[in-house]
């Protein structure tokens, strides 16, 4: 199975971007990035899900000092580089969502977005072959546009 792991950054009303970005990863790529995830992860004491808020002053992560974060983002996307098959991101203005999507849809701004998201994949898996279809998509469900 080839898997496109993905996520929204920033979701909100008020924002005049949305932003979808994710990896494409092919079944022995996961479980080898998952290992090493979870390597690198203990290697620097840090418990999974990372979520970059917790880098913040208020976050779990603060007391991580700058030496420290760049060694673990080095890391962490060295590993992501070594086992994926390809990055992909998306990004809709709210000015062009109005003029392309507002009334042709019920989309959100970050629905239409993904949908945009959708069709660069699916170009981007042409790419490896039809050997690697289906593509399954793994979306965050704590999201309120969903």
């Amino acid at each position: 199975m080839t898997g496109c792991y993905i996520d929204e950054s920033g979701t909100d009303r008020s924002l005049p971007i949305a932003v979808v970005a994710g990896l494409v990863l092919d079944d022995p790529g996961y479980f080898w990035l998952d290992v090493e995830w979870s390597k690198i992860l203990r290697r620097y004491g840090i418990v999974d899900p990372i979520h970059m808020r917790e880098f913040t002053p208020n976050g779990v992560f603060r007391a991580l000092n700058h030496d420290t974060r760049r060694a673990l983002f080095t890391d962490l996307v060295s590993a992501i580089n070594e086992h994926k098959l390809m990055s992909l991101g998306a990004t809709l203005t709210a000015d062009q969502y109005r003029r392309h999507f507002d009334g042709l849809t019920k989309f959100s701004m970050y629905g239409a977005c993904f949908s945009n998201f959708v069709m660069l994949s699916g170009e981007g898996l042409e790419a490896y072959g039809r050997h690697r279809w289906p593509l399954s998509y793994f979306l965050d469900d704590g999201n309120n546009y969903k």
